[in-house]
Parts: C-alpha cells; sequence; structure tokens
C-alpha cells in the first residue's frame, strides 16, 4: 500500500530498515538504565515496564512488516 508521492522501491525498505534499526537501539541505550536503576530502587513497576516497552516496539514493527 504505497501513499501518494512518496516512491515504493528497494530505497524506501532500506530507509524503513535503517530507522527501524536506529529506533531499537535508542530504546536499548536509553531503556537499560531505567532497568537498572528500577531493580537498584526495588521498583517492580520500573524495571517491569523496560520489557513491555520493548514487545510494544516489536509488535509495532512486525505490524508495520506485514501492512508494506
Amino acid at each position: 500500500m504505497a501513499l501518494p508521492g512518496i516512491p515504493v522501491g528497494p530505497l524506501t525498505a532500506c530507509a524503513r530498515a535503517a530507522l527501524l534499526s536506529l529506533a531499537f537501539l535508542l530504546l536499548h541505550t536509553f531503556a537499560m538504565p531505567v532497568a537498572f536503576d528500577g531493580l537498584d530502587r526495588k521498583r517492580p513497576a520500573q524495571w517491569a515496564a523496560v520489557p513491555a516497552v520493548h514487545l510494544g516496539a516489536a509488535l509495532l514493527v512486525r505490524l508495520v512488516m506485514l501492512c508494506h
């Protein structure tokens, strides 16, 4: 499903993959201090939120890949 005016091809697929990789890099970079801080302060909600956000991001990527 292409949007009007936006070309569809291998270049856009590569750009999409690069942006998704960057998003996961940022997610992992900034989520680990949050998780370790939650473990240090013994806050289960804080460290449990990190895998939940990761799962949500993975499901969103899967949804994007299924739509294209």
